[in-house]
């Protein structure tokens, strides 16, 4: 796995916590995350992604995790954004070639085979976008956003250890 650093502006982080306050997700569409992502990964997004937070005031975590239609494995992979909060110092970016369960699902052609032909992709359902658009940190189904959000924090310590 891989941290590549992206910067975050402190008015889109506050943004953020106001969208999601801690130990909650939320379920919202991509257009409504208050960061910049980068042209070429926003159009892989699919139409919804899951914000995560974690922590206190002083020094707290969150996630937006990505998911990005990758059209050529037939594949929806997570591409988790990770932003510490350490006393409103920030640090962020991007968990590149993660390796946790339910990282990578391969849906039926029919979801691409859909979403091609008619343009309902933020209305097509996606198994690993959870039920409910907002809820408790341990109410996150399915668990691979957890999943993701453990393996991001131990890539982030292990790079500041260095």
């Amino acid at each position: 796995m891989k941290f590549a650093p992206y910067n975050i502006d402190k008015n889109a982080f506050d943004e953020l916590t106001n969208m999601c306050p801690l130990m909650t997700y939320k379920v919202c569409d991509k257009v409504q995350i208050p960061i910049n992502l980068p042209r070429g990964l926003f159009d892989k997004v699919i139409e919804k992604v899951v914000v995560l937070g974690s922590g206190d005031s002083i020094y707290s975590v969150y996630m937006v995790n990505l998911l990005r239609n990758e059209k050529k494995d037939k594949a929806i992979d997570q591409n988790p954004l990770i932003i510490v909060n350490n006393k409103g110092n920030l640090t962020s970016g991007f968990i590149h070639h993660g390796n946790w369960e339910g990282k990578t699902i391969h849906p039926e052609d029919s979801f691409f085979e859909a979403i091609e032909k008619s343009g309902i992709e933020e209305y097509y359902p996606y198994v690993g976008i959870p039920n409910n658009d907002q809820g408790g940190f341990d109410d996150l189904k399915p668990d691979s956003h957890r999943e993701a959000f453990w393996k991001s924090i131990r890539i982030i310590n292990n790079n500041f250890e260095r």
